[in-house]
């Protein structure tokens, strides 16, 4: 009865229990929670409530159910005894105590799927909005502790967060973002993430909703944490969004992340980038123009080495892609700073997602430039590309493995050599003749062997040890693939130059009625002016196949390869280098 010694023995208490599981359970034990429920009740409901003795305890009480309620053992015993006393009593309670049961809530609930439906089925996200929404809830410490607890109610549940979203309320917990602090904006937001993260029709919502342009003004602040949800919140609700793109760029959107590029906050700029990732994956002019005139290139090469945040590395990795497809003056402008050593950075990570990344960078720069090239060899790019390959059993990142020593190897005998020596054109030839590969992956492969054995006698060997994948190359000629015959015919000249012994398997695996009747197909269309790159590989393999090897040229000759070239058609195209090649191969078929 005595409320000095209550509240003492409530003190002790609650120093007992910090940081101290092993007392946390001689508390469930011994009751605890039940006997301050009761407690609570009692001084909170007999008495006058205010600034007195009565307050102190349940201060105290309050504190300890607020440290012991981090222990996941104690958490399932407020489900079962404490949750409606404390929902119960929320409303009225004190402003002080209201902080606290909503600091048991959040600790309770963020990472316990049971404790958060059963705080539903009490009315918990009800209770927390109209309180929210309520005019007298004013205390800033309230109205924080209201949000986090209704973020940790609703996190990670779907049931929970629609629930949320249908409540009458929830429109004013968007609409008074403009009013609130920092810390109440920062679990907002992050509720609002996790409504976006459901579906594309809560994308829809959250914009039909108005929230964009206010989340947008939040970017113009400073508060790290604050600006960190909220970049967050734009990576989900612009994610496979165009609409919810178009809204925000019509905010500023693109030019308010790019000035955030250079924010200390490695959270912030991991979720800026992401969301920079996003928009230029549509090749937005806005968002390229907006990194342009925050000279983004620094702030994004320097994020490419920083190895202790993977996320971030990955993100900058993409966008630093996104800015060079397509984009000569990004290319230029990322070697003249150095990309091969932010490039470097990524490459030694070892993970296969960054890896593939890096692939792609060097698939948009290395064919353009020898110096970058051998730049990107002094940094290891080879050996790594090489281990993707060998290593990876997601095909995508083989893919793209693939693609990038395409690029490594374009006209750099060292690269060639290092990647044969390692077994990577071993390992790119087999992957032909295996079931489940889909038509881009042979494009990139048959592209692949091209560059690694044009001019380069041993490479070739090793493919022509492998009579299977030559004929499927060979029979690749005659897909429906542009693009499959494009490579086909490239490759057939780049391993043929040079290597009687090619010319001659070759020619014994059928390729000279294959490449005579697709010569025919690709002449007789329309407009055979649409396929010049196909012409000219077709026609570069028909000469290198003739080159000293008067089999081959017999074999041509008896079919209408001649005249096919010399059709009008053809030789009214506008292209020098293809006319130089029906040149080279008539003289060749006199």
């Amino acid at each position: 009865e005595d409320e000095d010694i209550a509240w003492k023995a409530a003190g002790a208490i609650c120093n007992l229990v910090v940081k101290n599981k092993n007392v946390h359970e001689k508390f469930l034990e011994e009751n605890g929670v039940d006997q301050y429920l009761q407690a609570i009740e009692k001084y909170t409901g007999d008495k006058k409530y205010g600034f007195d003795e009565s307050f102190r305890v349940v201060h105290m009480m309050l504190q300890t159910f607020v440290l012991i309620s981090r222990t996941e053992s104690v958490q399932p015993i407020f489900r079962e005894n404490g949750f409606t006393e404390l929902l119960e009593l929320l409303p009225h309670i004190h402003h002080t105590h209201q902080v606290h049961i909503c600091s048991i809530i959040h600790q309770t609930c963020m990472r316990n799927i049971e404790n958060q439906d059963y705080l539903s089925e009490l009315n918990a996200i009800d209770t927390l909005l109209e309180m929210f929404d309520n005019e007298e809830t004013v205390e800033p410490k309230v109205r924080s502790g209201i949000t986090h607890a209704l973020w940790a109610v609703t996190v990670n549940n779907e049931n929970n967060l629609l629930h949320l979203v249908e409540n009458e309320h929830f429109d004013n917990l968007i609409m008074k973002m403009i009013l609130e602090n920092d810390n109440t904006l920062v679990n907002i937001v992050a509720i609002l993430s996790n409504v976006a993260a459901l579906s594309e029709e809560m994308q829809d919502l959250l914009r039909e909703r108005n929230s964009i342009p206010l989340l947008l003004d939040i970017l113009r602040g400073t508060h790290p944490p604050l600006l960190e949800a909220t970049t967050n919140c734009f990576m989900k609700l612009m994610n496979r969004n165009p609409q919810n793109i178009a809204v925000a760029k019509q905010w500023d959107c693109p030019l308010l992340l790019a000035r955030l590029l250079t924010s200390v906050n490695n959270g912030v700029k991991e979720n800026v980038v992401g969301a920079l990732r996003i928009l230029l994956e549509t090749q937005d002019e806005q968002t390229i123009q907006a990194i342009e005139l925050v000279n983004g290139y620094k702030p994004l090469l320097f994020m490419m080495k920083e190895m202790k945040f993977p996320q971030l590395q990955l993100n900058a990795s993409c966008c630093v892609y996104e800015l060079c497809r397509n984009h000569i003056r990004f290319r230029k402008e990322f070697e003249k700073k150095n990309i091969h050593l932010g490039l470097a950075c990524v490459l030694k990570s070892g993970k296969a997602k960054l890896l593939s990344v890096a692939a792609d960078i060097i698939c948009e720069l290395a064919p353009y430039s020898e110096p970058l090239r051998l730049l990107f060899g002094e940094e290891d790019a080879v050996k790594y590309l090489v281990d993707l390959v060998l290593e990876s059993s997601n095909l995508t990142y083989v893919k793209k493995g693939i693609g990038g020593l395409w690029a490594l190897a374009i006209n750099t005998n060292p690269h060639k050599q290092i990647i044969k020596m390692r077994g990577g054109l071993l390992k790119i030839v087999e992957y032909l003749v295996k079931d489940g590969i889909d038509e881009d992956f042979i494009a990139i492969s048959i592209r692949a062997i091209a560059s690694i054995c044009s001019n380069n006698y041993q490479n070739q060997e090793l493919v022509r040890s492998k009579p299977d994948s030559v004929k499927f190359i060979v029979n690749s000629l005659e897909s429906d693939n542009d693009e499959i015959v494009l490579y086909s015919g490239l490759a057939i000249w780049c391993l043929a130059l040079g290597n009687s012994r090619m010319q001659n398997n070759l020619r014994d695996c059928g390729s000279i009625d294959i490449i005579n009747s697709t010569l025919k197909k690709y002449c007789e269309n329309d407009d055979p002016s649409e396929f010049i790159p196909i012409l000219i590989n077709i026609v570069g393999a028909i000469a290198t196949l003739c080159y000293k090897n008067s089999n081959n040229r017999n074999e041509f000759k008896n079919l209408d390869t001649k005249n096919v070239l010399s059709n009008n058609n053809i030789l009214s195209i506008e292209n020098e280098t293809l006319q130089q090649q029906i040149k080279t191969v008539l003289n060749e078929l006199k």
